[in-house]
């Protein structure tokens, strides 16, 4: 929740921790079982959520790991050829 004199930039970056942890849970998830396509599909909807907002705020490194992130879960989807 954003405070009233609180941008939505300092909001989001004072939020991204915690969605850093959702993400880290979600992965840890992912690699217990990595068959279950459900929760590689959370990981990756979670991944792209913040990769929008951090887009918008123009957050560049930020987004350059996110990007890869979400580049490695595609290849991993992908079948292998």
């Amino acid at each position: 929740m954003q405070t009233s004199d609180e941008d939505p930039r300092s909001a989001f970056v004072r939020h991204l921790p915690r969605k850093i942890v959702e993400i880290k849970a979600t992965l840890g998830a992912v690699l217990a079982d990595p068959r279950q396509l459900r929760m590689r599909d959370e990981l990756r909807r979670r991944v792209d959520a913040v990769l929008t907002i951090a887009r918008t705020h123009q957050l560049r490194s930020l987004c350059d790991g996110l990007q890869a992130t979400s580049d490695a879960l595609t290849e991993a989807r992908s079948p292998a050829s």
